[in-house]
């Protein structure tokens, strides 16, 4: 039977990595929009001793250009890359990246700590993609669906606390701390007659320790909860909050709220929120309108 045959690896082509990316593929558009963009207007400039070392010493070495990363971190974003060590490897081995970055690759800490210092920046640009679209006329603006989706955070419910959770075990602690002072009366009073009660009197008092220590931990949770206005504190996840899944089913989690315009199904605003579906909604069809009505800034573009 025969089989379909490939070429030969060793076969040489004269081929660019334009040729190898399709002109319809999406990865043009993150690389026109972005060299549209004036990114000092928008807030992104170069920081760390690249630049400063190319000024200052002519031993410096170079940096990479913003606009570099900026389509790295939009190209990760569109495809659900959102780990500087897997953008770090598909700069090596993927097509489109090869062609979007011009075959540079930079080290996971450099994607890093492009995303963590323009964080301010890469939230008003989604913004301002929103007016790229508008114009483009890709918006039809006359119908915005908006639907939430919960997602777990890294926060147990055990640390998560509101008032009646921290005022039960402040109880508890208290019943447990005089059960165990009423039991060292006793065994005060029985020392002379059983020579065992001083073995139970130390665990006793390291019981007590115990108890002294988690009403210190408590203590300080009431603290927290009342300098803030929030009705409840997580203690890992600090944002998270415990939220209703399903009826009666809570976890904590996070409620990412998405506007998706009718005509293309584009979205035009998403926030992830750690409030309830009724608080979350109207803030988010707010938003989206804002974003659809707003006249793009242009000054951020060229």
């Amino acid at each position: 039977m025969k089989t379909i045959q490939g070429s030969s690896r060793h076969q040489m082509e004269f081929i660019s990595l334009d040729d190898q990316v399709a002109v319809e593929d999406p990865v043009r558009i993150v690389d026109a929009f972005v060299e549209k963009l004036d990114l000092k207007r928008l807030g992104i400039e170069r920081r760390g001793g690249g630049q400063r070392a190319l000024k200052g010493n002519a031993g410096g070495a170079p940096c990479f250009d913003d606009k570099v990363l900026l389509k790295l971190y939009l190209y990760g974003y569109l495809n659900k890359i959102r780990s500087s060590r897997k953008l770090e490897q598909e700069c090596r081995r993927n097509v489109e990246l090869q062609w979007l970055m011009e075959r540079l690759a930079p080290n996971y800490h450099t994607i890093a700590d492009f995303r963590k210092n323009h964080s301010h920046a890469l939230k008003n640009l989604f913004k301002l993609y929103v007016g790229f679209l508008d114009e483009a006329n890709l918006l039809g603006k006359r119908t915005i669906a908006v639907d939430g989706s919960k997602f777990r955070a890294v926060n147990s419910k055990k640390n998560n606390y509101n008032q009646k959770k921290i005022d039960k075990h402040q109880a508890m602690i208290e019943q447990r701390a005089d059960s165990y002072l009423r039991e060292l009366d006793e065994l005060d009073k029985d020392e002379a007659n059983d020579s065992s009660s001083s073995y139970r009197r130390e665990e006793v008092q390291a019981a007590l320790q115990q108890l002294t220590e988690r009403k210190i931990k408590y203590d300080d949770l009431q603290q927290q909860l009342n300098s803030t206005e929030e009705k409840q504190i997580s203690s890992t996840d600090v944002e998270s909050r415990a939220l209703i899944i399903n009826k009666n089913i809570v976890e904590v989690s996070y409620n990412t709220q998405s506007a998706v315009d009718a005509k293309h199904h584009l979205i035009v605003h998403a926030e992830a929120t750690n409030a309830n579906d009724a608080k979350a909604l109207h803030r988010a069809t707010a938003q989206a309108k804002e974003n659809i009505r707003r006249r793009r800034d242009r000054c951020a573009f060229r």
